[in-house]
């Protein structure tokens, strides 16, 4: 865990970092139809998707739901439970009160600022001709890229797929499913 990260209050990072320019055009193209759209915010789509119920679990238990839940722009790449679960009992351990600037860096290590849904960054990366660069709420660099037709992204030890077909865009931000954890909690 970055010691210089533990001093800033966590609404002051989510301020300032919606603040700077992220890498991405930030715009939302007209999503595609299997892409979901709501009123609720952030935090109610991640409390109310079965498969997202140990990241709804770990924003509560970390203090981040009620930030969630008010105004901003946010884009959760949400590991869904399978990704946690392949922790096996790490994954529970994440959720004890010691560990919890762990879980802190962990979540922030999945969470851009702005709204950025899969057409955006897929149209992002063609205007490049190549992957596109995020940095994180955590200030762990991303990678998005298209490998074999599928959005994917990745940290600098993990790499998941964006399950879009999933993705729901919300009042004050936008929940993007991934298939597995992007940073890994020390240990693994």
């Amino acid at each position: 865990m970055r010691t210089d990260m533990r001093t800033v209050p966590f609404t002051a990072l989510l301020i300032a970092a919606a603040m700077s320019a992220s890498g991405c055009s930030g715009e939302i193209e007209n999503a595609p139809n299997e892409v979901e759209q709501t009123n609720g915010t952030v935090a109610a789509v991640l409390s109310g998707r079965g498969e997202l119920s140990i990241l709804s679990e770990a924003m509560t238990e970390s203090g981040l739901a009620s930030v969630f839940d008010g105004p901003g722009a946010y884009t959760v790449l949400a590991p869904e439970d399978a990704a946690f679960d392949a922790l096996g009992d790490r994954s529970a351990a994440l959720m004890e009160k010691n560990q919890r600037p762990v879980l802190v860096a962990l979540l922030r290590d999945h969470i851009l600022p702005g709204q950025f849904d899969a057409t955006s960054v897929r149209a992002d990366i063609r205007r490049k001709g190549g992957p596109v660069q995020m940095r994180t709420l955590g200030d762990t660099m991303l990678s998005f890229a298209i490998e074999d037709g599928e959005l994917t992204v990745s940290g600098e030890r993990a790499r998941a797929r964006v399950i879009a077909d999933e993705a729901v865009i919300a009042s004050n931000g936008v929940v993007l499913p991934v298939d597995a954890l992007l940073e890994l909690p020390p240990g693994e």
